[in-house]
């Protein structure tokens, strides 16, 4: 706790750092105005000790930041994942401040999502959103330290790599005709994903060096694939 003290008509005020007494002057002759000061400044000091956001602020009007903050910085489809999700969260947990964004709601959150029957990879992903969102709390001022960061993401079952072999290659060609099957052929040849493969256009198509360029990656890098 600090205290106040006068000297020369003007009111002072100090509190104890690391068992060292400091002192600043509140450049104020009025006692009502220092009081006011020294009570604001407890306050403040108190939420640090506790983890409590610094800034009052509703959650609506932090999500309005934070989705500002994803459109300017994230992909389409990681843009409209954080909608979702906080969609989502909103639902289950319904909340009126930053306050209330803690670990035990997002814990609650978690267990709804499993309960819901959501794979663990749906679910982390989730996390990963919200937590990221934790971490803006702290870098924004709105609190000294993510309040979410030490929730835990949900086990994944690791799972083992399995590669289609000749027969099985020559049986899914088989079934598929038309359209369909060029894009099995592309896929087998190259790798690439289904969202991929969908968003080609021809300018992405090399035919003379025999390569496809895929640049609408949520990394924003270009990759290259050899198309035999």
């Amino acid at each position: 706790m600090s205290f106040l003290i006068r000297r020369n008509r003007i009111w002072y005020l100090y509190e104890y750092q690391s068992r060292k007494l400091v002192g600043r002057t509140l450049k104020t002759e009025d006692k009502e105005t220092a009081k006011e000061y020294q009570r604001k400044h407890d306050e403040n000091n108190a939420r640090k000790h506790l983890n409590l956001p610094l800034k009052d602020v509703s959650w609506k009007e932090f999500v309005d930041r934070y989705m500002t903050y994803s459109q300017a910085n994230k992909a389409h489809e990681s843009i409209l994942r954080d909608t979702k999700t906080i969609q989502s969260y909103n639902q289950i947990c319904p909340i009126e401040i930053v306050e209330e964004f803690n670990a035990e709601n997002l814990e609650r959150f978690k267990a709804a999502r499993r309960e819901n029957g959501l794979m663990a990879s749906s679910i982390n992903r989730d996390l990963n959103t919200l937590k990221n969102m934790g971490t803006k709390l702290a870098e924004w001022g709105y609190t000294l330290n993510n309040p979410v960061k030490n929730v835990k993401k949900v086990p994944m079952q690791a799972s083992k790599v399995r590669f289609f072999d000749k027969k099985e290659l020559a049986l899914l060609l088989n079934k598929t005709s038309g359209v369909w099957r060029e894009f099995v052929v592309m896929a087998i040849n190259t790798g690439m994903r289904r969202g991929e493969i969908l968003k080609l256009t021809w300018h992405d198509i090399n035919m003379s060096e025999r390569i496809i360029s895929v640049p609408a990656t949520k990394t924003y890098k270009l990759r290259l694939w050899g198309y035999l």
